[in-house]
């Protein structure tokens, strides 16, 4: 009976959240349609490749090809870097607080013709720091 009345509430819940329109970040939503309709990714082994083809790969109505003959699109990572600085110190020299910064540089060609200018996104996380905490 508890186990029943609990499956209840949480199909309650899962009805009311898809009732207001509430999705996990990235998914759902209305998603704008590229102007192309293939699209070869040259990422050259850089670490944002899988996420890259993870999220090209749930656009409908885009086939990502494993050669550039033939595509429309060429998206090509230019170049990435990341870094670790320092953000908080507190009063006995330690660190507190890390900032950590990812950069990614992409340059996309549409049937021959550069977009222009390469396109940079940069993405900033603070991350809390304890000695104690370290394995």
């Amino acid at each position: 009976m508890k186990h029943t009345l609990q499956l209840a509430l949480f199909a309650g819940f899962a009805l009311l959240l898809t009732a207001c329109g509430f999705h996990l970040r990235g998914l759902g939503g209305t998603m704008k349609p590229l102007p192309f309709a293939t699209l070869y990714l040259e990422a050259g082994g850089k670490s944002i490749e899988s996420d890259l083809r993870t999220v090209l790969a749930r656009q409908p109505k885009l086939a990502v090809l494993d050669q550039a003959k033939g595509a429309q699109a060429v998206l090509s990572v230019v170049g990435e870097n990341q870094s670790k600085d320092i953000l908080t110190i507190n009063t006995g020299g330690r660190i507190n607080e890390y900032q950590l910064t990812y950069t990614v540089t992409v340059r996309v060609v549409l049937n021959g013709v550069p977009v222009e200018p390469d396109m940079t996104a940069t993405v900033r996380r603070s991350m809390n720091y304890s000695d104690n905490q370290v394995c």
